[in-house]
């Protein structure tokens, strides 16, 4: 993992949160992890954007914006733990 931590100190890409993703699953990979898929989500204070979800394979990185609007009627937020939580005000949810 040194090596790792040496890597994302002097050698990670410094552009988007995309580019740095995939170059931090890739180099999981390089470093022996055996990686075949990594999510990464990010909420954001934005007026028409909820957040965003970073899908990494070794074959792709796809990226999804999910508006604010929509987020809270949406059916997968609907029947997430995260509707539990939001609502009961708690962090413990029985599932």
């Amino acid at each position: 993992m040194t090596d790792l931590a040496n890597w994302l100190t002097n050698d990670a890409p410094h552009g988007t949160v995309s580019n740095l993703f995939d170059a931090f699953c890739r180099q999981l990979v390089v470093s022996g992890v055996p990686v075949w898929r990594a999510a990464l989500g990010l909420e954001g204070l934005h007026p028409e954007v909820s957040g965003w979800q970073h899908v990494w394979t070794q074959d792709s990185l796809t990226l999804e914006a999910t508006e604010r609007a929509t987020v809270q009627t949406s059916q997968s937020y609907l029947t997430s733990p995260t509707r539990a939580v939001d609502e009961s005000n708690t962090r413990s949810v029985a599932v």
